[in-house]
């Protein structure tokens, strides 16, 4: 488990390099800030960026792809607002539905839709931006401040960033990608934000008069909303700074420290006759060596045992001490079962 000093307890989060020390001392090996980046990037750890100066963000809802908005749209041509009067049955139910209709609706569509959409003539394009693979968001028109710390959930341009700031570190190759989606930020509870950019409103404005006036329309008022000045930032705010919340790296520390299932009798077969061979192997250590042995009693030291074993397998992935001494006494535990 790991360790809580006071500072630990009384600090929210951390910062990617307090992180990697902090788990540098926890697992008493070296950890860098490129580790703490790839293990988020990984899905491991969340990160989380604090928003120091505010930012502008919309709410987004998220559905799942059953029960999210479709636009039915016929193949190969594009809407327009007219030529009504040229539009059959299918058409116009196809018009009538579009941004409404849900797959989970599909049983109410008409036998003549239903068979175009299964022959391709119409197709369904959902409304909003997919998040996962069944799973798409729609953001409300409203704009609010946000401030404090907000995690990432790498689903949008956020992740980019983290990545590029990985190559950084790493010396790695220039991230070149985009994400129209935008860059995103989630809540405590979990609810999707997508941070937004704005242009200047004064530029807006005069642009708008300049179009009224070409138009021969009054330019007085020019009233601005905030789908004229907002739209989708493509990147985590420049002088926001990526920080790990306490508590997720608490729970990450001590997903690392969960036991897998122990084996003992109710392993299978071979399974089991393998935990017990290393188990009689550990007694055998214990008996043939005093510094394998704890107190005059000479039972096994699985800690000890550990450390020697550790020191044969370097740097090898799930091979420390803390990680073996878990599997030896699961081993001991069998043979000593087989011996009752």
């Amino acid at each position: 488990m790991a360790p809580k000093g006071r500072l630990h307890k009384l600090k929210s989060w951390l910062t990617i390099s307090d992180t990697a020390s902090y788990l540098s001392a926890v697992f008493e090996e070296n950890v860098t800030s490129a580790d703490v980046l790839q293990l988020s990037l990984e899905g491991h750890l969340t990160l989380s960026v604090h928003l120091v100066n505010h930012a502008k963000i919309k709410r987004g809802t998220v559905t799942h792809l059953n029960d999210t908005e479709m636009f039915i749209r016929k193949a190969g041509v594009k809407y327009a607002v007219n030529n009504h009067a040229t539009e059959d049955g299918v058409e116009e139910e196809a018009r009538r539905l579009s941004g409404t209709f849900t797959i989970s609706e599909i049983d109410k569509l008409s036998d003549q839709l239903s068979s175009a959409l299964r022959k391709g003539e119409y197709f369904l394009c959902p409304r909003g931006d997919q998040v996962s693979e069944d799973k798409y968001i729609r953001f409300d028109c409203e704009v609010t401040t946000a401030s404090g710390i907000w995690d990432l959930p790498m689903v949008g341009a956020e992740e980019l960033d983290v990545q590029h700031y990985l190559q950084l570190l790493t010396d790695g190759p220039e991230v070149t990608l985009l994400c129209l989606g935008g860059a995103l930020l989630a809540d405590e509870h979990g609810n999707l934000y997508q941070l937004q950019d704005s242009f200047n409103r004064d530029t807006v404005k005069a642009t708008k008069q300049k179009a009224l006036k070409a138009k021969g329309l009054d330019a007085t008022n020019v009233i601005l909303h905030d789908s004229d000045i907002y739209y989708p930032a493509g990147r985590l705010p420049e002088d926001g700074a990526l920080v790990v919340r306490r508590k997720n790296l608490d729970a990450f520390i001590a997903s690392l420290d969960e036991p897998e299932p122990a084996l003992g009798v109710d392993a299978g077969g071979d399974e089991l006759r393998a935990l017990e061979a290393l188990g009689l192997l550990i007694e055998t250590m214990a008996k043939q060596s005093h510094k394998y042995r704890v107190g005059e009693a000479g039972r096994p030291n699985c800690a000890q045992i550990a450390e020697a074993m550790s020191q044969q397998a370097d740097d090898i992935y799930g091979m420390k001490p803390r990680t073996l001494k878990g599997r030896l006494g699961e081993a001991l535990t069998a043979w000593q079962e087989k011996c009752r």
